[in-house]
């Protein structure tokens, strides 16, 4: 089925008008008239075109004619039968489908089909509603689309508490947002004054027990220096170790070997007694 454009004038090439007798010739000498051109629109009574040139024979001669539809041929929407029976040919007649011009140009051309929308439920919507919904979302006040069901406030609720205002529990209960707030609060006060005092009373401190530590390893690397404290106490221990504990060893020793030899023990000068005198 050919698609023809909403009141817009159209030239068809129309046919074959073949030979009533044998149905195979071509009818090329045809006289056709506005009056044998008749138009069912939409499913209506068949009446003549409004166009008044009628049919010209196509140049190739095999039996295809041009017929002119006007503007006023094609003012109908839906289906449209062209039909031609003229004397000596077979009847002609073919279907067409009257749409609308952005149809037409959409399927034929370049547009783009259109489709507003202009309901929502069933209920009419103004283009300006529309807009401001997608444009600026919904606003009870200014862009409200009609029948789309938004409460604007809450007027009567079943089953549990109505929760409206600033009243309910969810807000001012003893674990609602303003008892967490409180809470907030006061971390926010901790964290902002009194932990700040007690960090720098540490940090105070540390310091003071850091220089003391400083002051006292300071003093014990003078200690560990030549001829410092530590190292005039160990000199003393040496000079000690070196000289007065075998001073005072030989005489000791000597001691035991003259007790040994009164009692019987080795003689003066006798190997036994290397430390004695002779």
């Amino acid at each position: 089925m050919q698609y023809l454009k909403q009141s817009t004038a159209k030239t068809l090439r129309f046919g074959p008008f073949l030979d009533e007798t044998d149905g195979k010739t071509a009818e090329i000498a045809l006289t056709i008239s506005q009056a044998d051109i008749l138009l069912s629109k939409d499913g209506g009574a068949f009446a003549q075109s409004n166009d008044a040139s009628g049919a010209t024979k196509d140049a190739s001669d095999n039996g295809w004619y041009y017929l002119q539809l006007n503007a006023t041929d094609t003012a109908t929407l839906g289906p449209l039968t062209v039909a031609i029976h003229e004397s000596g040919a077979l009847p002609v007649w073919r279907e067409f489908m009257v749409v609308t011009a952005n149809v037409y140009d959409t399927l034929c051309s370049t547009d783009i089909l259109q489709s507003d929308l202009t309901q929502i439920g069933g209920v009419a919507q103004s283009a300006t509603d529309l807009k401001d919904f997608a444009d600026a979302g919904y606003d009870p006040a200014t862009n409200k689309v009609q029948g789309v069901v938004l409460a604007d406030t809450l007027t009567t609720y079943t089953g549990n508490t109505p929760q409206t205002g600033d009243s309910y529990a969810l807000a001012n209960g003893a674990t609602g947002f303003a008892a967490i707030d409180t809470v907030v609060d006061s971390i926010l006060e901790d964290t902002g004054t009194t932990l700040p005092a007690t960090l720098t009373v540490i940090e105070n401190y540390l310091d003071t027990e850091i220089a003391a530590i400083l002051a006292d390893t300071n003093e014990l690397q003078g200690d560990w220096t030549n001829g410092g404290r530590l190292d005039l106490l160990v000199d003393a221990i040496l000079e000690d170790t070196a000289t007065t504990i075998p001073a005072l060893a030989r005489p000791t020793a000597w001691a035991a070997s003259s007790s040994r030899s009164r009692s019987g023990g080795s003689a003066p000068g006798s190997p036994r007694c290397p430390g004695c005198a002779p």
